[in-house]
Order: C-alpha cells, then structure tokens, then sequence
C-alpha cells in the first residue's frame, strides 16, 4: 500500500513537473533545467485480459498502441524527479515496490524522486495484484498476468534509466486550457445527460474542467515533452480491443502537431467523473480531440516561465478503515451472489486461517512538489474525487496541480462530502480492492489535508543553506576518546551517528590516514605510502575541497591544520590553506574565520594528541594521553559554539564530522593491526541520522559524505572507494546506514527484539522532566523546567513550553513561563482545555511560605494566558508540604478530579474536585484509604488517576519507604530507589479507596497509562533502580472492563538507554499517540557530563 501511494502521489506531482515543462518557453530565455525523455510500447502479446469492469476479457485486438513514457528533471544543483505516465488501469503495491527497489539498486534513485502514474484506462492489460478479486481465477490467466507484470517492471526501469541517459538543456513552462466532456457521474443519470446536453442545460455536481499544462523545450526552443491532465475516468469505451481511451486518442493528435514532442497524459482527481455519453469510438475520439484541442489552446496563450529549482517532500498518512472485517462477516460474505465480493471472503479467510492480523489503517502516500517559485504539485494516491482538487487549488493558489492516480491503485479516496452521502465512491466499495474492511472512516479528508498542509509549507519554505565542518583529531583511538572526559564529543556522539570501529587503511601512518580521509580512496589509488608523498596521486585523486570548489566555484572552502604536510601535499586548492605550530592557534584560526567569512566546507587538523601518544603511550588507561583528547574536545567545544554563533547559523545545516587518522598502541603506530587500524567516526547536525553506523564504516566513507550532503554529484569516473553513511534518509537516500531502534526485553508478545524509531533532541543542557499532550487541533505541547542556582542553596526553577506541529519531528524554541512549579505535569481535556501542575520548593526564590507547595494552572488558549491556583491542604493539616501532583481526571459526566498529596501522616492524597471546567475547586475531599500503611511505614507521593470502562476509578501512588530494612534492598529509606506504587480504586467517584496491591517493583515511577487506538494500553514509568539498564520503559496491556493488566517481567519497551549508573536523571516518558499510530514519548536522561537533556522519541508499537 506504502508503495502504491508513493506512486501516487510521485504521479502527482511529476505531472505538475511535466506540465510545467511542456509550455513553450518565453523569449530569450536561457535553458535553466535538463531534461530527457524515453518511452516504450506495452501493448500486450499474449492473451492477457483486459482490466476494470469486473468480468472475463479476453483481447481480440487493437485499435492503437499502448505506452510507457518517461521525463527525467534535473535542476541546476543536480535535483532530479523523474515522472512516468502509462496506458495502465492500475498499478499494483508489489509491482511498484520491486520497480522502486531496482531502481534504488540499478540508478540510485529513491521513491521520492520518482513517480508512476497510469491514466486508470480500462482498454488496458491487467497488473498482478491490481483488483486480484476482479477476475475469475484461471490458471494460464495468472500465469500470463505474473509474465507480463514481470516485463513491464523491467521494461519501466530500462525506459527511466534511458531518460536520464538523454538529459540535455531544457526550459519548462506552464499554462492552462478547458474542455468540458467530463460529468459528475454521482450527481447526472448517465441516460439523462445527452438530453440535458441537448436542452443545454446544466449538470449538476462538482468538476474540474481545466486541462493543466507543461511544456519541454531544448535548447533550440522545440518542444521536447508536452505534460497536461484532466479529471475523468477513461472509460468510453467497453469493448475488449487494446486502446488508450480518450487519453490515447488526445496524445496521438498532439503529437501529431507537434512532431519530435512527446506527449504525457496524468489523470488528476477524476474518480467521480465519467466521460458522458459513452460507449462509441467516435464519441472517444472526439473526446480525445477536444482534449488536444484544450493543450493547443493552452499552448497559443502566453506560457508562463518555470524558474530553476526543485523541491520535493513526501509522507505517508495513515488512513483509518471505519471497522476491520471480522471473521464472522467474511463467513457470510462466502455466500453472497456477488462474484467478486465472494472471491474477496473467500481469500480473506485464507489469510486469517495463515495467521495474518489485519491493519486498522492504510498508509496513504502524499508528495508535494516545488519547481521554480511557479508551480505546486500535490500528489496523492488512488482514485481521488473532484473534491479535493478544488479545495487544494483554492488553498494554494495559481500554479497548483492536484494529482491523484499515481503510485497504487489502492480504491476511491472520498471527501468528507462523498463520504457522507454514500455511494459507489463513498460507501462500501473496499471490498472490489482487496482492503479488509468495507469503508473508510469518515476522516480521512481531513487527515490527508493536514499532512498536505505540512508538506506544503516544506517545499515552500527556503531551504537551509547546507555547509560541512569536518574536524580531525590525529591519532585518537575510540576506546580512549569513550574513557576521557570529554562533553562536547559525548554530545554529538549522542545526537548523532557513531562508530566505535570504523577502519583505516593498511598503513597506519598520517600521510596514508589523511590522504584517505581527505580524497575518498585507500592509499592504492592515491599513492601515498605511510608519510611518503613521493609517489602520491592527487592530480588523479584531488581532496575533497578542490572537488566542492570545482564543481561549485562560488563555494569557499578552507583548511587550518596542525600538521604541515597536509597543507603542502594534499590541500592545495582550497580558498584558504594554512597551517600552525600548536592546536591553540589552529582552533583561534578556524574561530575567527567563522566568524569573519562564510565557508562551505572547512577542514581543521588537531594534533597534539597524537604527540601524547608518541610521548606517553596510546593507551585509555594513560592519564596524559587522556588530558590530550580531553584538550581536544574543549577546542571542539569551542569551535562548534562559533558555529552556533554565526549570525546566519539558523539559516544553515551544518553537517559535523568528527574523525582521526589512526589508532596507536605503545608509543606508536604504522601497523596492520587493529589496534593500528581501528578508528572511530562521528556524524553530527540537522541532517545526521541517529545511532550507530552499520555496518562498521571506512575513512573513505567521509568525503562521499560531506559531497552527498553539500549535493554536489559524484561523478562515477572519480572511482571513489568510499560511500555517504550517517546522513538522514531525507537528507541521504543512497544510504540507509544508520539504525536507531528501541530494545525490547524479555519479549513474549510483541513480534521482534527491537522496533525502528527516530530521537529528537530538544532544549538545552541541564533542561529536565519533560511531560507532552496532543491537543485536539494535532498540535504537540511539551513542557520541562531549567534549575538555576543562587546564591546560597536557593535557586529559580524555570518552566519551559515547547511546541510541535509536524508530530515531535521539529520543536520550536523554548517559551519561557511565568508559572511556579518544578516538574511540571499537562492534562489536555476533550475541549482542548489544558491544566499544568507543579511544586515550588523552600528554597526556590519565589517562594514567599517556607515550605515546598503545589500549583495548578489553566488555560484555554494553548497556553498564551494562564489562570493559576495554589494547592494547599486546605486546613487538614496547615502549612503540610506538597510535592507532585499530576493529572487531572475528566470524568464521563464532565466532573474533574485532582488527586493532591500532602505530607499528612494519616492518608496519601487529597480529592479535589470541580463541576466547572476546572475554574474553581471544591477542596474539601480527604482520601483515607483501607490499609495504606504497610509494615514497611510508607507514606503517599504522587498520585496519577485513570477511570476503568466500569467506572471504577484508579489511584497509581508512588509512595517511599521510612523504614528499614526492606528485604534485598540494601539502600537507605527516602532513595528513590526504595519507592515504588500501590494501587488503589474507588468505586464512588474518589470519595474512598482500597488498597489493591502493589504495582511493579523498587524504582518505578513516574507512571503513566495511554489507551491505544488498537483498544491496547500502554504503562510508561521511569526506571531508576539500583543497577542499570535505567532509565525510562514501556509495557503494553490490556484493559478489563474494571481495570487493566500488565506484566512487568515480559515485552519491556526500553525507551531510553543513556541515563548512567546514577539512579537520577530518567525522567517521566509520558506518551501520546498520533492519527497514523505513531507514539511519541518524551524523557530527560543524565549523560556522562553529569547534565540532563530532553529527548523526545518517535516509535510505533506493533499491532496485536
């Protein structure tokens, strides 16, 4: 499905491409684009049936050829798209997932630069699975279908790799026409229309009329590729000879005015729109022709001009079904006289009977293209109604395409308005495409409009200026870098990709290490053997900045270095190249150069840690070689703030490399021995990925990677040895080597031992205990707080507001609020309502009582205005400290409970309650539970509340021990490693609890519960027990009709991994879940450098 939405929306948006390109270039203008273009026939040999309608069609021949075409875009910077249109009725997910990955293998084109579309004709050869339960199941038919499925995907990828093959100067334009045969088939009887036509009257319903444009012209101005769509079913004809329907008949006159012009034909969202009257070829023709007369037209207009550059996004949405087939219905579907919903139940069954469970959702594709500042292309998968190009069109103005029918024919997307009305396109059609449901549900317009919206804005938004800073730090072996004190690399290390057991090459000398680093190709290939530059070979084998200068002659590139023959042998051609006695005046010279000009690609050597080693010995355990590295990173640390203070900094990307040249052993180094030849890699910044480095990289591998993300080409005739690792899949589509995942431990449900995920790191240093709601409009919200010392023991503790409006992927700066109250905790009500609570300690500066309180704050705005209130015992026992209170319970009659835990001695927790909203508070509601206190003295912490389907309402109390000695628990009492939680329910709304039991063990806390779309729950908690793993986990279970059940031995999602041995740092881990089922988890971690630091975590727990 993923695929076949790609493909869709590729379709989409390269049609927007092609029409751009297709309009006759305005005078004068220079070529600013390439372009080449391919096509090849398809028209079956065999007897494949004919596609659509829903029975047996044999062929019995043709009226015309079938077609494949292909126009590959290149902008200047070497941004290619590549759009294919075809004769096809539908394109199936398995066929454009096998293309995608050849093309991957074969051209290093990734999904996202290439985008299939087929005009949805039904005088076209069925496709593999493609509307599998259309059709009788025959045998030789299957077999000649899966021959024929299997030569149009080689033939597809030979037609791609031909157009690239022809790129040539080229200018794009674009304009616009009108015709008008298409109807809206839900709202005009078929046999009503000629008579309305007749009368001329006017027809009822949406459509859209215009016929899009773009035009290629080469270099001698004569058009090389004319793009344009329109929104119509091709289906007027019904008969079983090979024909391209109305789209066929419209291509073979334009190119027949204008010979030596390919044309290309993309259905746009003509799902609801019939070609009416039908049936007659002539009727076909004629509508073909009206068609090309609405290009010629657009052609004789003014063409507008597309300028340079290409932009190109994409995401997929995850589309819920309105209810997933059961079981049962599919019984009695095995009976119904409907042929193809029979053949549907009936394979259904089988796929439940093989153990398959069935998605609730399908992963909808979307893409959003930008050529030049003139054209938005929106792509989208499948059969779209009319609906939606007129709302996009409206919402983004001139110059937008709208394309559905590209990647996978998946079934009809319906706006919310067809939905509601039902019918073929709106109702329970899924069935006929082989989805295990029978409807979707009823928002999914507005799920694809938001992801549209955000895709948008990406493409349009002026693209980050990408720059690259590689830092080498001479002879510094990785186990000794991970032994030494050294914060800045530790962070990057954290925030980045990392390998510990990179390689350099056989000669472990610098001349052999830099010389491979700086060009991208072992020593045989540039010559230099340990320090001998005698035989050297850069003439052939240039270094990486006289490769970014030559390919980009406005760059400036600059290299600082320590070691002297860098400068005089390898760097030679760079704007700047100098070298300095000491790594003081190397780290000085590279900071003012930052500040002072604006490089593209800077190269700074530090050497003094390879002296160490030679004077003290290359070892982790030798004090002095340490003090070197940790010498280094304070220089990294200030390099990489002189970055940072770069006036342009926030309109850059800077990618970090962080390397060295070999390892060391003794007091020395030059041997063919891993101690020798390990060497460690680090790739930091917005466009790295996250985690370890797979497989273990090369020193080659970092000038491919600095060349991939500046976008400069790699020519092929450079032979490089080397290849990008550590770059973002955005950022690096050749490259899918770095994998961060999460762990899950003593696995008993869930499917594998690890899930993929992706970190984000927001927030300073020293930031701590973050919480996050998802507000009813999408938007994330998290809030942390910041200590910040006094004089004396007193401090401020400052809150902190974030937002998030892509799902946790990007975060804005932090919002600094005024609101009291250390660690602080959300609750979002069903109206968007938003209450914060928090505790304010003695010592904090603005605490005017003496003793720790609590406050609750509201807001109904998202947090621009806050009302706010202080939480008190409220007379049970005057001035009793208040530490954590946490959420806020809405219950079904709208009351709100708030569970406030005072240091009473005789009780855990408060019940505050309110009938307004939240506006005022009855506070008067004291909790005395049965059996509170066990043997063990322990006294109430914070408490989480949580109402059962039954309505029975649950207490999660986190609660300390005061007493000694607990058994296997050699620690003393009031550590967070003694507390754990009791579990306590009420069953008249919170008026009195009993003690239920223990729940989980020493060291939990901070527990919270996420009901899950799949009808699963989620437990997160923080671990901070004796020993480690620590930090924060996951445990997914099941909800009862009074409660829940979770087993803490088994399936333990392991969050985060960095917190150290100290028990404190892991904080919260509260989880939301977004529309497309991915989970977003929140969390603090301590790190080596004694400092805590946000992250927010972005997984998906497999379905049950």
């Amino acid at each position: 499905m993923k695929s076949i939405m790609r493909f869709c929306l590729r379709s989409c948006c390269l049609l927007a491409v092609v029409l751009a390109v297709t309009v006759n270039p305005a005078r004068g203008q220079e070529p600013t684009w390439k372009a080449g273009v391919a096509k090849a026939i398809i028209t079956p040999e065999k007897g494949v049936w004919l596609a659509g309608y829903g029975s047996k069609r044999p062929p019995d021949g043709k009226l015309h050829e079938l077609w494949i075409k292909a126009l590959a875009l290149e902008d200047p910077k070497g941004n290619l798209a590549v759009l294919v249109t075809s004769d096809f009725q539908g394109v199936p997910k398995e066929m454009s997932d096998r293309v995608f990955v050849q093309l991957k293998n074969k051209l290093k084109l990734e999904r996202h630069q290439v985008m299939i579309t087929f005009s949805h004709n039904h005088c076209g050869p069925r496709l593999g699975l493609d509307l599998v339960d259309y059709y009788p199941i025959e045998a030789e038919q299957v077999k000649l279908v899966d021959e024929y499925t299997s030569l149009m995907e080689t033939k597809m990828v030979e037609m791609i790799a031909e157009s690239l093959t022809k790129l040539t100067p080229a200018t794009l334009a674009i304009g616009e026409g009108r015709t008008t045969f298409a109807v809206n088939r839900r709202n005009n009887r078929e046999s009503d229309v000629p008579l309305l036509l007749a009368k001329g009257e006017p027809l009822k319903g949406p459509v859209d009329h215009s016929v899009p444009v773009m035009t290629v012209s080469g270099p001698d101005r004569k058009l090389v590729a004319i793009v344009f769509g329109y929104a119509c079913h091709p289906t007027t004809l019904s008969f079983t000879k090979w024909c391209g329907d109305y789209p066929g008949f419209a291509q073979i006159a334009i190119e027949k005015n204008h010979p030596g012009a390919l044309a290309m034909f993309v259905n746009t969202c003509g799902g609801d729109q019939n070609p009416l009257p039908r049936r007659k070829v002539e009727l076909c023709e004629k509508y073909g022709h009206m068609l090309a007369d609405a290009v010629e037209e657009a052609l004789k207009k003014p063409l507008k001009s597309v300028s340079a550059g290409l932009r190109t996004a994409f995401e997929y949405v995850e589309l819920p079904y309105d209810q997933v087939i059961t079981r049962e219905e599919l019984q009695t579907f095995t009976k119904d006289q409907n042929a193809i919903r029979k053949r549907w139940a009936e394979r259904m069954l089988k796929k439940l009977d093989g153990g398959e469970k069935f998605a609730p959702t399908y992963p909808y594709p979307l893409h959003a293209w930008r050529l030049g500042k003139e054209m938005l292309v929106i792509g989208m998968g499948a059969e779209t109604v009319v609906d939606y190009a007129i709302r996009f069109k409206v919402k983004y103005g001139p110059g937008t395409w709208v394309c559905g029918y590209a990647d996978d024919m998946i079934s009809y997307i319906p706006s919310r308005r067809v939905w509601l009305e039902g019918g073929y396109e709106g109702g329970s059609n899924l069935y006929e495409y082989g989805r295990p449901a029978l409807r979707w549900a009823g928002d999914v317009e507005e799920r694809i409009a938001e992801s549209v919206d955000k895709l948008v804005k990406a493409v349009r938004e002026k693209a980050p200026q990408k720059k690259a800073f590689v830092i080498g730090i001479d002879g510094c072996r990785p186990d000794a870098l991970l032994a030494a004190k050294a914060p800045n690399l530790q962070k990057l290390i954290e925030n980045g990709a990392f390998s510990d057991k990179a390689q350099t090459g056989d000669m472990t000398a610098s001349g052999s290490g830099w010389g491979s680093l700086l060009t991208g190709v072992w020593r045989e290939k540039h010559g230099v053997r340990g320090n001998d530059f005698k035989l050297s070979n850069f003439a052939e084998f240039p270094d990486m900045l006289a490769r970014v200068k030559k390919a980009r002659p406005s760059s400036f590139v600059a290299s600082i270095v320590h070691w002297a023959p860098i400068q005089q042998q390898i760097v030679k051609k760079a704007d700047v190249t100098v070298s300095y006695k000491t790594d003081a005046e190397v780290a000085k010279a590279a900071i003012q150069l930052l500040s002072e000009k604006n490089p593209d690609l800077l190269f700074v050597h530090l050497d003094d840690v390879d002296g160490a080693g030679h004077k003290y010995g290359f070892h982790p355990t030798q004090p002095k070689y340490l003090a070197a590295i940790e010498k280094a990173d304070e220089y990294v640390g200030a390099l990489l703030k002189a970055v940072k203070d770069r006036k342009s900094f926030d309109l850059e990307d800077w990618l970090i490399i962080v390397s060295t040249d070999h390892g060391g052993s003794g007091k020395g180094h030059g041997q063919n021995i891993p101690e020798h030849r390990t060497i460690f890699l680090l790739v930091a910044g917005k466009s790295a990925a996250r985690g370890t480095i797979e497989p273990a990289p090369g020193i080659v591998d970092i000038a491919p990677t600095v060349f991939q993300h500046l976008d400069i080409p790699i020519n092929p005739k450079w032979s490089l040895d080397g290849k990008a690792v550590g770059l973002k899949a955005t950022a690096s589509p050749t490259v899918g080597q770095v994998r961060d995942s999460v762990a899950i431990a003593n696995r008993k449900l869930l499917p594998a031992d690890r899930l993929d995920c992706e970190r984000i790191a927001l927030g300073d240093d020293d930031d701590y205990k973050p919480d996050l709601v998802l507000l009813p409009n999408g938007e994330l919200i998290l809030v942390a707080f910041h200590q910040h010392k006094k004089e004396g023991n007193k401090v401020l503790e400052q809150n902190l507001l974030f937002r998030s409006r892509d799902g946790g992927k990007t975060w804005s700066k932090p919002e600094k609020l005024a609101q009291l109250g250390r660690e602080p905790y959300l609750t979002v009500l069903k109206d968007g309502t938003l209450f914060m609570t928090g505790h304010l300690l003695a010592n904090d500066v603005r605490n005017q009582h003496g003793y720790i309180h609590g406050y609750l704050h509201r807001t109904t705005d998202a947090g621009k205005s806050w009302e706010s209130i202080r939480i008190e015992s409220e007379g049970i026992k005057p001035k009793a400290s208040n530490h954590s209170t946490r959420n806020v319970l809405q219950l079904a009659d709208g009351t709100l409970l708030l569970g406030v835990d005072y240091d009473g001695g005789d009780g855990p927790f408060l019940m505050w309650r309110s009938k307004d909203n939240g506006k005022t508070w009855d506070k008067t509601g004291k909790c005395e539970p049965k059996d509170f206190k066990s043997k063990y003295g322990f006294f109430g912490g914070e408490t989480w509340l949580w109402q059962a389907r039954s309505g029975k309402i649950w207490a999660l109390v986190r609660v300390d021990s005061n007493e000694l000695p607990i058994k296997d628990r050699p620690i003393k009492a009031g550590n967070d490693q003694s507390d754990h939680f009791i579990l306590f329910s009420s069953a008249d709304r919170g008026k009195t609890f009993d003690r239920i039991r223990d729940f989980g063990d020493y060291g939990e806390m901070y527990m919270s519960i996420l009901r899950l779309q799949d009808k699963r729950l989620l437990l997160t908690f923080t671990v901070r027990d004796l020993n480690p793993p620590l930090g924060v986990r996951a445990i997914p279970g099941l909800e009862t009709d009074d409660g829940f059940e979770f087993d803490f031995a088994k399936d333990r999602v392991i969050l985060d991994t960095k917190t150290g041995k100290r028990p404190q740092g892991g904080g919260f881990g509260p989880t939301v879940q977004l529309k497309d089922g991915t989970l977003v988890t929140s969390y603090s971690y301590r790190s080596q450098d004694n400092k805590t630091h946000l992250e927010v975590v972005r997984w998906k727990l497999p379905t049950k």
